[in-house]
């Protein structure tokens, strides 16, 4: 599977109850950049760039696969240099946890 299919898997994982009042876009800064608008309990991926992304997530593919199935530790990933995060660090830290990546695999 590819990064960009990872990512547009995600709103089909996603936890509503853990993003009811939330509307923020998501930008993925990979080979081929996509964005996450979430809003109204949903989430929808756009390919290109977000002109207001809230939050921009930046890694190789493989690295972001690895952040986006829990592989890999978004904290160890941001500390050794593999995800750079721009943006509202908020967000970031409970990313993850609006989705059931279980549901992916």
């Amino acid at each position: 599977m590819t990064v960009n299919e990872w990512i547009k898997s995600l709103p089909s994982a996603l936890r509503v109850d853990r993003i009811s009042n939330l509307e923020k876009t998501i930008q993925f800064e990979v080979s081929d950049p996509v964005y996450m608008v979430i809003a109204k309990g949903s989430a929808s991926v756009h390919e290109g760039t977000s002109p207001n992304a809230d939050l921009t997530l930046r890694a190789n593919d493989q690295d972001m696969i690895a952040v986006l199935s829990g592989e890999l530790n978004g904290v160890e990933a941001f500390m050794g240099g593999k995800l750079q995060v721009n943006g509202d660090l908020m967000l970031a830290q409970q990313f993850l946890t609006m989705f059931d990546t279980e549901k992916l695999r």
